[in-house]
């Protein structure tokens, strides 16, 4: 494991110095560097966004497709892709969502945002997320339980300061503690439940993407 890690960590270096080497008579970026380094990832296989730790799956991507070429796909597939999903496209952002009659509260939203390269590909930021409204309800009920927890602990310190007896303050924190491992776990089972229409809204992503 520390072996590929490590091969890995050395080919990524090697193609940094590479870039260096080749840009020394130009100006180029800290950015431009990363997003070459990303560029490594276009031959890997599909994303398994179920393995993912994070609640919001983020990725980064190189494609070859022009980037007014992507936004007239979007504007092709709108209504091809209609009522089943819904394209809508602000500036260099793009918003890919499940349509209305199949939107369950486990749907999840596709961000893409796009931008143009030096070189003439398109620079790729994903994000899968669940709904805006549920996720802004789960980050709310996060903070509550955060809050929680830090008054308790602060009142359990100063019991304990004064040699009072502090043990439901514990027990109230014990709690905080299982009701935000709760919280992350409801979140998780959410996000299994959406998977397929991930799924469905990575398929409509390569259309727009393909050449």
């Amino acid at each position: 494991m520390f072996e590929v890690q490590r091969l890995n960590f050395y080919a990524n270096f090697e193609l940094l110095f590479e870039v260096i080497i080749k840009n020394k008579a130009t100006n180029f970026t800290f950015q431009y560097i990363i997003r070459k380094l990303v560029s490594q990832k276009q031959a890997q296989p599909k994303m398994d966004i179920d393995e993912q730790i994070s609640l919001r799956y983020r990725f980064d991507k190189v494609v070859t497709k022009s980037y007014d070429d992507i936004l007239n796909s979007c504007e092709q597939l709108k209504e091809k892709v209609e009522p089943d999903y819904k394209i809508k496209v602000s500036g260099h952002h793009i918003w890919l969502n499940i349509g209305m009659l199949h939107r369950e509260k486990h749907s999840p939203h596709l961000h893409l945002e796009i931008e143009k390269m030096e070189d003439g590909n398109t620079f790729i930021r994903g994000l899968y997320g669940p709904d805006p409204v549920l996720w802004t309800l789960f980050m709310f009920l996060h903070f509550v339980v955060a809050g929680i927890f830090v008054i308790f602990s602060m009142i359990a310190f100063s019991k304990w300061s004064l040699n009072q007896a502090y043990g439901f303050d514990l027990v109230v924190m014990f709690a905080m503690v299982n009701i935000w491992f709760l919280l992350y776990f409801i979140a998780r089972l959410n996000r299994k439940k959406g998977l397929k229409q991930a799924k469905e809204l990575e398929v409509l992503m390569d259309k727009i993407l393909e050449e």
